[in-house]
């Protein structure tokens, strides 16, 4: 299984309630995610922290590669990219 972490800076952190919204659009219909679950920040530490993480868990690696050009996460990108500062990624084997 691969889990991938997905942190956002955006440029207005009131923004997170309808990033994640759009982000999970993608729930459940992309062929070989397990699962997604958002957050938004809750520790007050501007410095040091994102406004939003997403944990997505795939199949293999295969099917997050196959997620990174799926229409639907396009889609989701063209809405994201446009309200964010920064974005953080890792990748990793469960």
């Amino acid at each position: 299984m691969i889990r991938y972490i997905c942190l956002f800076k955006l440029n207005n952190p009131a923004d997170a309630d309808a990033v994640a919204d759009k982000l999970h659009t993608m729930e459940g219909k992309i062929d070989g995610m397990l699962g997604m679950e958002t957050g938004k920040n809750v520790w007050d530490n501007a410095a040091r922290c994102y406004d939003l993480a997403l944990t997505i868990d795939f199949v293999d690696y295969d099917a997050m590669i196959a997620y990174d050009t799926a229409p639907l996460h396009l889609e989701c990108r063209d809405f994201i990219y446009p309200r964010r500062a920064d974005g953080k990624t890792v990748v990793y084997e469960v």
